[in-house]
């Protein structure tokens, strides 16, 4: 058996460290591409508001993503927490209870497709609650909002993308004519009633039946004229 000298040992040991950095590299590369392929989602925000009236809430109230994509929820005042409702998501989707928390953000990734429901469980009595739809609408949570407060439908959501908090409550000043009339419409409406009874006879106002009294006696001073 030939030993080899020491120049040769150092040879060979510099090939094997050669071969032994090379076979990292190509490892390490492709983690990275692996990772590249697994993180392609997107990326929404969602933030947990504390106002200086008293209100609490999710904004936006009501948010569509997809498959694989990512939601972060971010303080924006106040302390508070994300819970599923475990009976308002869809089958086989995982619940979900972080812990509480007064600055940073949660972030969380959905594959399950479907509606889910989620509060705030230090607000949670105060209304504030959350939907999003996963991909397509579905699960217990379509059709009815928690008992906790209102949420918009998962069919607006989908059709919208997005719901801020003030649109679905009416805070931005969009809400419906039929829930808030303006007042200028009122008052003309009752302005037109008015003339409308006091043009039908003078006995239906205090007006009309003054103004029958001033025509009687300026009609009896003219028939006495010549008297």
């Amino acid at each position: 058996m030939n030993v080899p000298d020491s120049a040769s040992r150092r040879s060979i040991l510099r090939t094997i460290g050669a071969g032994a950095v090379a076979t990292s590299v190509v490892a390490g590369t492709a983690s990275a591409q692996q990772s590249e392929t697994t993180t392609d989602g997107e990326t929404h925000e969602v933030s947990m508001v504390s106002s200086d009236d008293g209100e609490y809430y999710f904004d936006p109230i009501g948010l569509h993503v997809q498959p694989g994509d990512t939601i972060r929820w971010t303080i924006e005042s106040g302390s508070h927490n994300v819970v599923s409702y475990d009976d308002r998501i869809p089958e086989g989707a995982d619940t979900f209870d972080t812990e509480v928390i007064s600055e940073g953000s949660h972030e969380m990734t959905f594959s399950t497709e479907g509606t889910y429901d989620y509060y705030c469980m230090p607000h949670q009595a105060l209304g504030m609650v959350g939907r999003f739809v996963v991909g397509e609408p579905g699960g217990p949570a379509v059709g009815s909002s928690p008992e906790h407060g209102d949420l918009p439908e998962s069919s607006a959501i989908v059709e919208q993308g997005s719901i801020s908090y003030d649109a679905f409550t009416g805070s931005d000043g969009t809400a419906t004519p039929e829930s808030t009339p303006t007042a200028t419409a009122t008052a003309t409406a009752t302005d037109e009633a008015d003339e409308t009874t006091e043009a039908s006879g003078p006995g239906f106002t205090a007006t009309g039946a003054l103004s029958a009294i001033g025509a009687g006696a300026l009609l009896r001073a003219y028939r006495n004229r010549d008297k």
